[in-house]
Parts: structure tokens; sequence; C-alpha cells
């Protein structure tokens, strides 16, 4: 039996790994909306003071709500970045309109590479 503990110092001490920790989220702040999501946030910063926290918050190519905000908006979110202890992805995925069923299935085929890796 493998035992994870999420104390660095006792961890450390005796040799055990760190907990390794992902989060898939469609709500989580970027710099082009930094009020989405931040109770996500804020609840993952937490864990990640006793773990490795990777964090795959995939950001829409076309906000349907708002179309202007599209052409600054997606540009200004990198594709990776440190986010205080959490290391964020931002992949980029279409959905079709409208709520439909496919939503889920191209959201779930845009994230095969991504959890793969």
């Amino acid at each position: 039996m493998r035992r994870i503990v999420l104390d660095d110092s006792a961890a450390m001490a005796s040799g055990v790994q760190r907990l390794r920790v992902l989060s898939i989220s469609t709500v989580f702040p970027n710099p082009a909306d930094s009020l989405k999501g931040v109770f996500v946030r804020s609840r993952l910063q937490r864990l990640a003071a006793g773990a490795d926290v990777h964090v795959i918050a995939p950001v829409p190519v076309l906000d349907y709500g708002n179309i202007n905000a599209n052409r600054v908006g997606l540009r200004s979110i990198p594709r990776k970045r440190d986010d205080s202890d959490l290391r964020v992805s931002h992949p980029r995925w279409l959905y079709p309109p409208f709520g439909s069923s496919l939503n889920a299935l191209c959201l779930f085929a845009r994230l095969l590479w991504p959890l793969k890796q």
C-alpha cells in the first residue's frame, strides 16, 4: 500500500511522494476573464499547499455570448502559465452553439491529447 501525505515536511523526511492532482474546469480565471471561477482557483490554491496541482481549463474559440471579445480575449490567454503554485493549461476548443449534446463530445475530443500528456 502506498502512503500519500499532504504535509511537505513529513513527506521530505520519510521520502513519500507528494500527491499529484489534475483538475479540469471550464470555469477557471484567465487573463481575459479574471473574475471567472475565482472560488475554483481559491480551492485549488489551498490544495496546492500540500500537493502538485495541474489545472486544465479549456477556453472556447468562440464566445457566442460576446462575439467581439473573441478577437482580443483569446489572444491574451496563454496556452500554458503558472498561477501561484498552480500549473495551468488553456487548450482551445470549438463547440457548436445552442448547447447541443455535441458540446460534450467536442470537449472530450479536445481534451484527449492534454490528458494523455
